[in-house]
């Protein structure tokens, strides 16, 4: 089997145990940087890895945000759920 060798540009997200590993294209050809983002282990909150995930996309595509002149992808980082935050109009089923 051949290994996955990617091509000048792609970013390649990775799930790992603790965190997520991010393989890119460097600037120089045929090298890549390799970015980890983690979270703790053993006792990881949800939110843990909501603050990973942020940051990696932040970091590695910060072309697709919103500015103040450009729309984009708006996100944020609760602590507490939609229950506990007590706001009304959510299906039990919702994510």
């Amino acid at each position: 089997m051949k290994a996955f060798e990617p091509s000048k540009g792609d970013i390649i997200i990775k799930r790992a145990t603790n965190g997520f590993v991010v393989l890119s294209s460097s600037r120089v050809e045929g090298e890549y940087d390799i970015s980890v983002y983690e979270f703790r282990e053993e006792f990881a909150e949800d939110i843990d890895e909501a603050e990973a995930m942020f940051s990696l996309l932040y970091e590695h595509f910060p072309h697709i945000f919103q500015t103040k002149h450009k729309g984009g992808l708006s996100a944020s980082i609760h602590e507490k759920g939609w229950a506990s935050a007590g706001t009304e109009g959510k299906d039990e089923g919702d994510v």
